[in-house]
């Protein structure tokens, strides 16, 4: 990593200018002399702050005016001028979910590129699902997101089956990390969420989905005949 590094960056010494702000003298006094090291530069060579803290580019904005991007901005503006393919920039992606970054933007067809690719188990897709309908989402656009990624992993057109990389077997898995990874911050909420995708679903991910459930939720009429066959079972006598 370090010998990539130093082959396509420079690295070059940084001076704090002769006259700055005074909300960027307060930022160094809190800070460090270097704190803003980056932003300086980026003022001095007209160049793009890029950093995945958010806080950082907003201080660097106020103290120096330098304007700034997030990491899967630029990985995406490379996708857009062809310096990149999507295939890759999806594992970029991934690979920046699996590092713990604070924020990924999720789309259906950057989730089916990652599962695809993915290795055995789908650690980077795992890692991304994490960012899907969390304690704080704007549930509407991560319910899209998740219907649009299944009907790609279930599409019964022909055109799309024709194109389609992954297994039944890899179809079922992914489908069962998605639903778990969309409803497990859902402590409120989750029922409707859930009615909804089986309101949406059909043919084979319809006969899926009644499987999934009954792995993976209790209902009220099978636990009544849970505790109904448990009181009929004959009581042993405990041995003194």
């Amino acid at each position: 990593m370090r010998e990539t590094i130093l082959a396509n960056c420079e690295i070059v010494p940084v001076l704090v200018p002769d006259t700055i702000s005074e909300s960027a003298e307060t930022v160094l006094g809190v800070g460090g002399s270097r704190f803003l090291d980056a932003a300086f530069l980026t003022s001095e060579t007209g160049a793009l702050l890029l950093s995945d803290d958010k806080r950082y580019r907003d201080i660097s904005a106020a103290a120096v005016g330098c304007n700034g991007a997030w990491l899967q901005v630029a990985l995406f503006e490379a996708v857009r001028a062809r310096h990149l393919s999507f295939e890759r920039y999806a594992m970029a992606i991934a690979g920046l979910s699996e590092r713990a970054h604070a924020h990924i933007a999720l789309s259906a067809p950057l989730l089916y590129a990652i599962a695809c690719q993915d290795g055995d188990g789908f650690p980077g897709l795992r890692a991304a699902l994490k960012f899907l309908a969390g304690p704080t989402a704007e549930m509407r656009s991560h319910r899209a997101v998740l219907h649009e990624f299944l009907m790609r992993l279930w599409s019964s057109d022909a055109v799309w089956r024709s194109q389609a990389l992954l297994s039944h077997q890899k179809t079922l898995a992914v489908t069962g990390l998605a639903l778990e990874a969309y409803l497990a911050n859902r402590s409120q909420d989750w029922r409707q969420l859930l009615y909804d995708i089986i309101g949406r679903s059909s043919g084979e991910l319809s006969a899926y989905l009644a499987s999934w459930l009954q792995g993976h939720f209790v209902l009220d009429e099978l636990l009544a005949a849970a505790k109904g066959a448990d009181a009929r079972k004959p009581r042993k006598n405990k041995a003194n």
